[in-house]
């Protein structure tokens, strides 16, 4: 079965997230990190996890991509089987119901908000 996401989506769609993916975004900060997609329904955030995916796909980086979805149909209806690769995984639920998720996304949001000022340096946006 293809799991790659040129193989799970249409190619105007595939067209897109390559020009994101071969942007001037420096995605080697997310090798063997993992990201959290809070809700994969929305338009940007499919094309967010699909760009993490295809770069993972071309570059190796072994991100890890986390995101919630209502129901493992809707998950399923929506990457296909993108769903069974092992860098990509699907929780179900809604945000409210992951209160300790939250809470550890935001204990490590502030430490490295704090590890950045106390070093001077600015933070690079994604």
């Amino acid at each position: 079965m293809d799991c790659t996401v040129k193989g799970n989506l249409p190619s105007e769609i595939f067209e897109d997230i390559k020009k994101i993916a071969d942007n001037r975004i420096n995605f080697q900060q997310l090798k063997n990190k993992t990201v959290f997609v809070s809700d994969c329904h929305g338009l940007i955030a499919y094309y967010i996890i699909c760009t993490l995916l295809e770069d993972n796909d071309f570059f190796e980086n072994n991100t890890r991509v986390i995101t919630l979805a209502k129901s493992r149909e809707d998950a399923e209806k929506q990457f296909g089987s993108l769903t069974l690769r092992k860098d990509f995984v699907v929780e179900i639920g809604e945000s409210k119901n992951f209160p300790d998720l939250k809470m550890n996304f935001l204990k490590n949001l502030r430490s490295t908000f704090r590890a950045v000022k106390r070093e001077g340096r600015q933070l690079q946006a994604l």
